[in-house]
């Protein structure tokens, strides 16, 4: 009896090569293990559509949303290309699909608007892509956009954090 396994990855940033590499080299299983993105599959590299036909070929994958997910997303669905995302990297994104939203197939979409803004475990460990406010007692979706981007994350009790930035954790 072979166990699955959880991997957390965070960062893709449309780098599809360095994403099957890390797969081959840690033997991901796609039928049976479990992959845990923190978010930010998109810009940066040139390879954002490939990274997206990679996750769809992983059977056990929870999508953790993070912001250049967001500001991608929004370009797919509306044509909008905010300054600041095509300068961090949106403007590879956009080339990955060739500069035409309509050429975005509808499961990258998907998988961008089920990614959840947060995941908590069976064993109780969190995974956000930025950090948690500890003045916030829970997330509400009216608070997600903040934690998208927040770069302190507080550690709850009794529970580890899981997250793509660098930081301090209490």
């Amino acid at each position: 009896f072979e166990m699955s396994r959880n991997l957390v990855l965070g960062d893709i940033h449309g780098r599809a090569s360095a994403l099957e590499e890390v797969l081959e080299k840690c033997n991901f299983d796609r039928k049976k293990d479990t992959l845990i993105v923190l978010g930010d599959i998109c810009d940066g590299g040139r390879e954002t559509k490939r990274c997206f036909e990679i996750l769809e070929t992983i059977q056990n994958k929870i999508i953790v949303v993070a912001n250049h997910d967001t500001w991608a997303l929004d370009w797919m669905l509306t044509g909008n290309e905010l300054p600041l995302w095509v300068h961090q990297g949106g403007y590879s994104t956009m080339e990955s699909y060739g500069f035409d939203r309509t050429n975005v197939p509808d499961s990258h979409i998907e998988m961008l608007r089920q990614a959840h803004i947060y995941h908590i475990d069976s064993s109780n460990n969190l995974y956000v892509h930025g950090g948690l406010n500890p003045a916030v007692p829970t997330i509400s979706i009216r608070e997600a956009r903040s934690h998208l981007f927040d770069t302190e994350p507080a550690r709850p009790p009794s529970s580890n954090i899981f997250n793509s930035i660098p930081s301090k954790l209490s």
